[in-house]
C-alpha cells in the first residue's frame, strides 16, 4: 500500500479544495483524523496510508474522489497509443476530428459538472460553518442561562432561609394578636412550642371576680390579696413564670402542684386555694404575711 509525508498529503487536499495549510494537515494528523504514523526518524515526519487519507477525504467531500477517478481515467483515454490508428492517419483522418470534437465537448461537459458539484459542495461547507457558529453561540447563551438559574436558586434558597429565621425570631419574640396585645412564645425543652398572653394585673382581678364570687369573699383589703397571688404567678411582663412552666408546656400551681393545660385554669386554682384558706383561717393579716415571706 502506497503511503505519503506530510507534504504529499497536503499536495493532494489541495488538489480536492480541502485546505492548502500545512499546519491544518499535521493538527489533523495530531487529532487522529487523519490516521498517521510517526516515523522514528524525525526529520521524515509522519507517514499516511493512502487508504487512511483517500478515507477523510470521503469525509469532507463526499462523492468528490470517485468523480475525480472517474475524470483522471477518461483523460487518460483521450490520447490512447493507437498503433492501427498511427499507420493510416490520413485516411481516418476526418473520423477521429469529429470523435476528438465529441470528446472534447464531453470533457467540458464533465468539468463543468464537477465544477458545479464543487461549488455546491464549498456551499454547504460555508452552510455548515455558518450552522456551527450559530450552535456555538446558542450553547455559550444557554451556559449563561443555565448559570444564572443556578445562581437565582442559590439567592432565592439563602433568602428564604433568611425569611425563615426573620419569622422564627418574631414569633419567639414579640407579635401582636387582634386586640393589639403582645404575645411572647416560649421554646421548652422537649422542643414544643407553647403562646403564652401575658395577663395584666387588672385582667387578673377581672379574671378572680367570678371565683371570689363563689367564695363570698367582699373584704376591703382584697386587691391586697390578689396582688400577692398575681406576684406569685406571673413575672413583671405579665407572664407566666419560668419555674411554674413544664416541658410539655403545661402550668404546676405554685400552691396545690396541680398541672394544668390552661392558663386560665392555674389563675383560678390559685385564688381559690389562697381565698379559701385565708376564710378558713381567719387570720387574714397571719396569712398575707406569710405569702409575702414566700
Amino acid at each position: 500500500m502506497r503511503e505519503y509525508n506530510v507534504h504529499e498529503v497536503l499536495s493532494i487536499l489541495q488538489k480536492y479544495y480541502i485546505t492548502d495549510s500545512q499546519q491544518m494537515v499535521t493538527r489533523w494528523i495530531r487529532e487522529g483524523k487523519i490516521n498517521g504514523i510517526r516515523s522514528e526518524n524525525r526529520k521524515e515526519g509522519y507517514r499516511i496510508y493512502e487508504e487512511d487519507l483517500f478515507d477523510f477525504i470521503e469525509e469532507q467531500r463526499p462523492g468528490l474522489p470517485s468523480i475525480f477517478e472517474v475524470y483522471e481515467e477518461y483523460i487518460k483515454n483521450l490520447n490512447p497509443n493507437n498503433n492501427e490508428l498511427n499507420e493510416h492517419p490520413v485516411e481516418q483522418k476526418g473520423f477521429f476530428d469529429t470523435e476528438e470534437k465529441d470528446e472534447k465537448s464531453e470533457v467540458i461537459h464533465l468539468k463543468e459538472q464537477l465544477e458545479k458539484l464543487e461549488n455546491t459542495i464549498m456551499d454547504l461547507q460555508e452552510e455548515k460553518q455558518v450552522m456551527e457558529i450559530k450552535l456555538n453561540e446558542i450553547m455559550d447563551q444557554n451556559k449563561f442561562l443555565i448559570e444564572d438559574n443556578k445562581t437565582f436558586s442559590e439567592l432565592f434558597e439563602i433568602l428564604d432561609e433568611e425569611n425563615k429565621q426573620l419569622k422564627d425570631e418574631a414569633t419567639i419574640t414579640s407579635s401582636k394578636d387582634t386586640n393589639g396585645k403582645y404575645r411572647k412564645r416560649r421554646i421548652n425543652d422537649s422542643g414544643k412550642e407553647k403562646i403564652i398572653s401575658p395577663v395584666t394585673f387588672d385582667e387578673f382581678v377581672q379574671l378572680s371576680s367570678e371565683v371570689l364570687k363563689n367564695l363570698e369573699y367582699d373584704e376591703e383589703d382584697i386587691e391586697k390579696h390578689l396582688d400577692l397571688v398575681y406576684k406569685q404567678l406571673f413575672d413583671e411582663e405579665g407572664l407566666v413564670k419560668g419555674e411554674l412552666m413544664l416541658q410539655d408546656g403545661e402550668f404546676k400551681c405554685p400552691y396545690t402542684d396541680k398541672i394544668y393545660k390552661q392558663q386560665k385554669r392555674i389563675v383560678k386554682n390559685a385564688i381559690t386555694y389562697y381565698f379559701e384558706n385565708l376564710i378558713q383561717s381567719g387570720n387574714q393579716k397571719q396569712l398575707e404575711i406569710t405569702m409575702a415571706n414566700d
